[in-house]
């Protein structure tokens, strides 16, 4: 059985090529409600040039019995993750030294469940999502960028129905996700010729 308590559990890793992460979880229960709080951190140089990432993952997550039928649930969640050309390639001359993608999303959810009998159950969830991709690469000419943004809403409605013989599922859904971005390209521009010393 659960009882009242609060709990804390945490890890990390260790190694070469600059490569080190922890993660930490705490839990926490009193009565009817319950909350979590997550942190992932991640980063590593990689083994061959611009091969580099960095990740962060932070997550809260609650709960509450309101009735003994009715429960809420409420989580948001943040990830940032930075990087350079990952993908392991059967030919290292397609390697990508100059590309350099970055991620950055956050969310919210919110749900409930409502049990009407101890056959018949009620799902409801609702969320929002706010993501921003920017990914950067040049050549011996120009410098290239590709910024993208992006929102997203989802709906969801499901009712379950139990029983010796049969069982049942119905439901509907609902999601919108609106999305824009360019691609840029700039020249890099000389240097500046030194001034000349006076004499």
């Amino acid at each position: 059985f659960n009882r009242n308590q609060m709990r804390l559990q945490a890890g990390g890793v260790y190694g070469q090529q600059d490569t080190y992460g922890d993660e930490v979880t705490l839990n926490a229960l009193y009565d009817r409600k319950s909350i979590s709080l997550c942190q992932l951190y991640y980063r590593t140089d990689g083994f061959r040039n611009n091969n580099d990432l960095k990740k962060e993952i932070y997550d809260l997550f609650a709960q509450v019995s309101l009735t003994y039928q009715t429960s809420l649930q409420a989580e948001v969640k943040y990830m940032d993750e930075k990087n350079g050309d990952l993908p392991l390639r059967f030919n290292p001359a397609l390697t990508d030294e100059t590309l350099r993608d970055s991620t950055y999303a956050s969310s919210v959810r919110l749900g409930l469940r409502h049990s009407f009998t101890p056959n018949s159950d009620l799902l409801v969830s609702l969320s929002y999502r706010y993501a921003n991709y920017d990914s950067t690469f040049s050549d011996a000419f120009f410098n290239y960028g590709v910024p993208q943004k992006e929102n997203g809403y989802m709906g969801e409605l499901q009712y379950l129905y139990r029983s010796d013989r049969y069982r049942a599922i119905a439901g509907g859904g609902y999601a919108s996700v609106v999305g824009n971005g360019t691609f840029d390209i700039t020249m890099p521009m000389p240097p500046r010729p030194p001034h000349p010393q006076k004499q």
